[in-house]
């Protein structure tokens, strides 16, 4: 009997190492991950030149995207790895207090300082006679207490040492706590951006803010990137956006296309495969808000990363336009190309980015 259960026992193995390895070789490369918001990796192109370790590398990754039930694979060995090996970290990933958050171990002191003087010399070139504010979000890691985090003291020090002088600092990290941002993403709740968006407007010198004609509109559960990412075994977040008849009947219009867009995208939030892209639509070069309901014919320009998506309306009832301008998808040069729609004259210029991207992503 026992040698008949060992036959059994290595037949069933080699049965499903058989499967595993046939489907490694013959199944179509995996395509986009909606859990992790990334493209898994393709089939890598090996050319003779090379190295052994690279091709290694490159298969090693590959295959690991492929995997069979991988979104379940990845669960158990977080679960294993925090809850019986009780390691405080898996995989560059932590959570504290039912909140995710990621170690970020690529943020460049150097790479923000060659940002903020590319983004102070076009406003230094295109908006000279422009009131200037600046802050910088910190990143969620800040509040969690971890040492190696992007220092976003050093980078306003930075933007106060290039920009004009008089531009305004918005103190952003003394605005925000942990408990400001989604318990599964990076980002900022829109709730807890009102007292900053308050502080911007006064800067500007405007007294005309939003919030006592805000309402509330929850849209359901939200699963953020870090969701998928990290896969701790965590409550998903509520989606809350912040809404009122100036905010509704306002307009977005996206890559110098005329504004024709609800500022928050409900098709976005339960279709695309990031809900937050609920905010003004996603990522984009260039988004312009139009504000018919004020005729103050004002225009705000917010050089900006994803984080201000969400506080965008609630700036509106100050300003007839506002321009928000993201250079990860829109070099210096096109400043110039399109200057008449994005630079113009008597402008206030707010400059709104997280402590993370500015250190980590290259402005051309």
């Amino acid at each position: 009997m026992n040698k008949y259960s060992s036959i059994i026992s290595f037949i069933s193995f080699a049965v499903i190492l058989s499967v595993i390895g046939s489907w490694l070789l013959l199944a179509p490369d995996p395509g986009f991950s909606k859990e992790e918001r990334r493209a898994l990796e393709s089939r890598p192109e090996i050319s003779v030149f090379d190295t052994e370790r690279s091709i290694s590398a490159q298969l090693g990754r590959y295959y690991s995207d492929k995997i069979p039930f991988r979104p379940f694979l990845r669960n158990l060995k977080v679960a294993f790895s925090s809850t019986l090996l009780m390691q405080s970290s898996v995989d560059g990933y932590k959570v504290k207090n039912g909140s995710e958050y990621k170690i970020i171990d690529n943020s460049s002191i150097e790479l923000a300082e060659r940002n903020v003087k590319f983004i102070s010399e076009i406003v230094n070139k295109y908006y000279s006679d422009s009131r200037v504010s600046y802050g910088v979000i910190p990143d969620k890691g800040y509040y969690a207490g971890e040492a190696n985090h992007p220092d976003s003291d050093a980078i306003e020090a930075l933007f106060g040492d290039f920009l004009p002088k008089g531009s305004t600092l918005i103190d952003m990290e003394n605005e925000l706590d942990f408990s400001s941002y989604y318990m599964t993403d990076i980002h900022v709740t829109q709730p807890a951006f009102l007292t900053a968006a308050k502080l911007i407007c006064q800067s500007f010198g405007s007294d005309y803010y939003i919030e006592n004609e805000l309402e509330e509109r929850k849209l359901g559960d939200f699963r953020g990137g870090l969701y998928g990412q990290a896969c701790f075994a965590v409550l998903p977040d509520k989606m809350t956006v912040l809404s009122s008849p100036l905010i509704d009947s306002a307009k977005a219009g996206f890559n110098f296309e005329s504004a024709s867009s609800p500022l928050y995208d409900l098709n976005a939030f339960y279709n695309s495969a990031d809900p937050y892209d609920v905010f003004l639509g996603g990522e984009k070069a260039v988004i312009t808000i139009e504000n018919s309901s004020c005729k103050s014919g004002r225009t705000l320009v917010i050089f900006r990363d994803s984080y201000a998506r969400s506080i965008a309306p609630l700036l509106i009832k100050s300003y007839s336009k506002i321009i928000l301008v993201d250079f990860r998808y829109m070099t210096g040069a096109s400043i110039e190309e399109y200057r008449e729609a994005v630079a113009p004259n008597g402008s206030d210029v707010l400059i709104l980015l997280s402590s993370q991207i500015i250190g980590s992503v290259l402005y051309r």
